[in-house]
């Protein structure tokens, strides 16, 4: 009988813990830390690089992460009426209004003036060649009209250098940019064509 199965079951006094604990101290109870050298990582990942999983391995890994980590769990899986009905009574009301993180103080709401008009957006498309003006987008209207963006998010102020085309991407993308930056970027772009003087 070896000396764990001596002790299997039987109570140890708080003194006899704490001795044990005491001597134990310091000492490195895991697996022992290996210290790589630069040189080896090197040599490692050139002998690596360029390699492929097989696709029988990849299935493999997959399954395995999914079975420690649960991840795809849910998939394919099914909730019942009742269960959907809980889950939506409890998000009720979390991510409505002031609590969402995208709250503007409720200008969405807000109506356009009567002189932000389909003639005005038209001769604000023509003037910036009918495409997008985010930096690096220049995206040409393709069979769907491009929005005109309000700079400085104020709808009733139709100038013409408060007004710029965006394609529908970078004007749903814009309000995620801080609101100054965006300011900052817009008329800099107008700034730059000579529509701000």
């Amino acid at each position: 009988m070896g000396i764990r199965e001596a002790r299997l079951g039987k109570c140890l006094s708080e003194e006899t813990k704490k001795k044990m604990s005491e001597s134990m101290r310091g000492k490195n109870l895991g697996r022992p830390r290996v210290f790589v050298s630069e040189e080896t990582k090197r040599k490692a990942y050139e002998a690596f690089s360029g390699r492929h999983h097989s696709d029988e391995t990849k299935r493999k890994i997959g399954e395995a992460l999914k079975r420690r980590l649960g991840v795809g769990y849910w998939r394919g899986k099914h909730f019942s009426e009742e269960h959907l009905k809980k889950m939506s009574m409890g998000m009720k009301g979390k991510n409505r209004g002031e609590k969402n993180g995208m709250w503007r103080g409720g200008t969405s709401l807000k109506l356009y003036s009567s002189e932000f008009t389909q003639y005005l957006k038209r001769k604000i498309r023509k003037r910036d060649d009918f495409m997008c003006w985010f930096p690096g987008c220049y995206k040409p209207e393709n069979g769907k009209v491009h929005p005109v963006h309000h700079i400085d998010h104020n709808r009733d102020n139709n100038h013409s250098v408060n007004l710029i085309t965006l394609c529908r991407l970078h004007h749903g993308a814009e309000v995620h940019i801080d609101f100054d930056d965006a300011v900052r970027m817009f008329r800099g772009i107008q700034e730059s064509r000579g529509i701000i003087k």
